[in-house]
């Protein structure tokens, strides 16, 4: 595993080989966007040249390398033509191993968990709870002159493509101590007046998918009849034209955790969700955020069906040749096995 010049291997002895054949990630580590994206290349180049060495210099039967450069290049950059370059790099990698190294014998299975969608709107659920009675702050400090004309200012940024520039001058604010000009999720719990509050929305703004959770008696909180506020919330919400629709945990996954949220919401195709407490509902936005429909492309037959995450530790089992205990969903991805359908859990990433 390697990461922000982390190498770590078991057996520990691998990572000192392949500091030494392969050499040391040289990594610029810099504050900017634009270093971020050059950093994520960097990373993306020696996962790459470990993964070759280790096909070279390893007799294994399961390699399963991850790279994540599209990823970190969408939560970096609001260009199209940085998006279709780092997919770009990928592809050409991939295709030249495909060619080079892969033989009748083998099997290639890619699989990308999600794929990157261009967002033009921004959703404050929290925002959206407190207008409509849900969620009650002690203040509104929040809301200064100063953070209202920096988050106005970052909108415009935003819409004229200048992200770096508004990252750039957020982090200088923040170095001269001043509050962090952009909506933060700790805000949430730095504010809400949790007595009177009945729900609020806690969870990054990465996707097109939030939670809302009940403060209930689980929490501690105001919501005494469970079953009327969830309705009230969700048919407010639905009337929301940035929301697709609003799903309950109880019919959505079968036996949801202790703390997974009451409701989910699911944003429409060009609006992403956001937990701060912007001045507006809803703000324009320019960049990409995380899509449920991911990809997979093998090499041998796929099975004539939808896939899922939930069907990938199947199918690696599949190829070591090992059966799939029965307490595991989904079932391998390759046709011709065996295995449970998978079940209606998988989907949401948030």
């Amino acid at each position: 595993m390697f990461d922000y010049g982390e190498l770590n291997s078991v057996p520990q002895s691998l990572a000192g080989r392949i500091r030494s054949e392969v050499g040391e990630p040289e990594l610029d580590f810099g504050e900017g966007e634009e270093e971020s994206r050059r950093e994520a290349k960097q990373v993306f180049r020696y996962r790459w040249n470990v993964f070759e060495w280790l096909i070279e210099n390893r007799n294994e039967q399961v390699y399963f390398p991850v790279f994540r450069l599209t990823d970190t290049m969408m939560h970096s950059t609001d260009s199209k033509v940085d998006m279709l370059d780092a997919y770009g790099l990928v592809a050409d990698e991939v295709g030249q191993f495909l060619e080079e190294e892969v033989g009748d014998e083998d099997e290639v299975l890619v699989v990308s968990d999600h794929g990157a969608v261009k967002a033009e709107k921004r959703f404050y659920i929290n925002r959206w709870l407190e207008n409509n009675g849900f969620l009650v702050r002690e203040d509104n400090e929040q809301d200064s002159l100063v953070r209202r004309l920096g988050l106005r200012l970052a909108d415009i940024g935003h819409r004229l493509g200048v992200r770096d520039l508004m990252v750039w001058l957020n982090r200088r604010a923040q170095d001269m101590g001043a509050d962090n000009l952009g909506p933060r999720k700790t805000e949430v719990t730095e504010s809400v007046d949790w007595s009177e509050t009945e729900a609020f929305a806690h969870i990054a703004d990465v996707s097109a998918y939030s939670g809302i959770w009940l403060n209930d008696n689980r929490l501690g909180g105001a919501v005494e009849d469970r079953k009327e506020t969830k309705h009230s919330i969700v048919d407010s919400l639905g009337d929301r034209k940035e929301v697709a629709q609003v799903h309950d945990s109880q019919e959505l996954y079968r036996q949801p955790p202790e703390n997974f949220p009451d409701l989910v919401v699911e944003l429409s195709e060009d609006s992403k969700a956001s937990v701060g407490f912007h001045p507006k509902t809803v703000s324009n936005v320019e960049g990409y955020m995380h899509r449920k429909q991911g990809v997979v492309a093998s090499t041998a037959e796929l099975e004539g069906r939808d896939l899922n995450l939930v069907d990938l530790a199947p199918t690696i089992l599949h190829l070591l040749d090992e059966p799939a205990p029965d307490h595991i969903q989904g079932r391998s991805m390759l046709a011709g096995s065996q295995g449970t359908e998978s079940g209606d859990i998988a989907g949401l990433d948030f």
